[in-house]
C-alpha cells in the first residue's frame, strides 16, 4: 500500500499517462514533459505534478486516485516521486531534456521515469552519468518490482553536461524489457536474489549470450532460470544440448523441457559433475 507520508517527503510527482487512466489525472494540475523531437507523441509523454502548487484538499484527493490505481493496476499511480529545490520551470526543462538520449545510434527516447527502467540505471550507467540524470534533484523515489518504494539521493553537484552512452550501455537499455520479464520468473528461484546487483548483471549477461541460440523470449528466460537453479553443468549435458539444437531449428525450448522434472534435471547435473571428476582424475 502507498504510504501517504511519501507525498509529504516529495514536492513533485511523475505520472505515466500510458499506465494511468486519464480519469485519474485529468483534473490534477500537471505539466507535460514533451521534447521537441517527440511533439507528435505528446499524449504519451510523462506528466509533472507540482504538489506545492496544489491546495491542501486537492493533495488529499490524490490519495483517492492512488488507491483507485492500486485496485485496478499493478502499475503505480506515480512513476516517480521527486524532491527538488529547483523552480518548477527549471525542473520541467531538465526532466524534458533528459528524455532524449545520445548514443552510438543517434538520438533515442529515454524512459528513465519508468520504474522498470530506473531500477536498473545504477548498474547500466556510470556514477557520474546517474549524477547527471539526477542533477538538481534532492531525492528520487520509485516503486520496485515488489511494490516497495525505494529512494536515491541526488548529487550535490555534477560536472557532466551531456549524457552519452557507450554501445554496451545502449545494448543494456534495449534489453531491459526482456530482462524484466526474466526477473519476474527468477523471483521463485531460491538461488536468485533480486536485491543483489551482481545477480541481475549475471542474468543480463546470460540473456545476451543465449539470445543467439534461443531467440524466443520465453526460451531465453527459461534458460537463465535453469542456469540459476542448477548451474552451468546442466546445459552441458547431451540431453540439454540436443534440446537447444532443436530449439535453434524452430521448436520451442520451453515445450521441449516441459517433460523434465526436477529430479531428472538434478541427475543431469550429477552426471556431468561425475564426468568432469573422471576427466580430472
Amino acid at each position: 500500500m502507498f504510504d501517504h507520508h511519501l507525498l509529504q517527503q516529495h514536492n513533485y510527482g511523475l505520472i505515466n499517462p500510458l499506465q494511468v487512466e486519464a480519469s485519474l489525472w485529468q483534473d490534477v494540475p500537471h505539466m507535460p514533459l514533451v521534447p521537441r523531437e517527440l511533439a507528435e507523441q505528446a499524449d504519451q509523454m510523462p506528466l509533472l505534478v507540482a504538489f506545492d502548487a496544489m491546495e491542501t484538499e486537492a493533495r488529499i484527493g490524490l490519495l483517492d486516485y492512488i488507491i483507485a490505481q492500486q485496485r485496478s493496476s499493478k502499475r503505480p499511480y506515480f512513476s516517480a516521486l521527486i524532491d527538488s529545490v529547483l523552480p518548477l520551470a527549471t525542473l520541467q526543462h531538465r526532466l524534458t531534456e533528459r528524455l532524449i538520449l545520445f548514443g552510438p545510434q543517434g538520438k533515442a527516447f529515454f524512459r528513465y521515469y519508468d520504474p522498470r527502467v530506473f531500477r536498473h540505471l545504477h548498474w547500466v550507467l556510470r556514477p557520474i552519468q546517474l549524477d547527471y540524470l539526477l542533477k538538481g534533484i534532492t531525492q528520487w523515489s520509485w516503486c520496485d518490482a515488489k511494490g516497495q518504494w525505494q529512494s536515491l539521493a541526488g548529487p550535490e553537484k555534477c560536472p557532466m553536461n551531456v549524457l552519452r552512452l557507450t554501445s554496451e550501455q545502449w545494448q543494456h537499455l534495449g534489453g531491459l524489457g526482456l530482462l524484466n520479464q526474466c526477473l519476474a520468473g527468477l523471483n521463485t528461484v531460491p538461488t536468485f536474489d533480486e536485491s543483489n546487483t551482481q545477480h541481475i548483471i549475471q542474468a543480463n549477461q546470460w540473456l545476451q549470450t543465449v539470445k543467439a541460440q534461443l531467440s524466443d523470449p520465453e526460451d531465453s528466460c527459461l534458460f537463465v532460470e535453469q542456469r540459476f537453479r542448477y548451474g552451468e553443468l546442466l546445459h552441458q549435458h547431451p540431453a540439454m544440448q540436443e534440446r537447444i539444437q532443436q530449439a535453434q531449428a524452430g521448436q520451442s525450448y520451453a515445450q521441449l523441457c516441459q517433460p523434465l522434472d526436477e529430479t531428472t534435471l538434478q541427475q543431469f547435473v550429477t552426471d556431468m559433475h561425475q564426468q568432469r571428476q573422471r576427466m580430472m582424475s
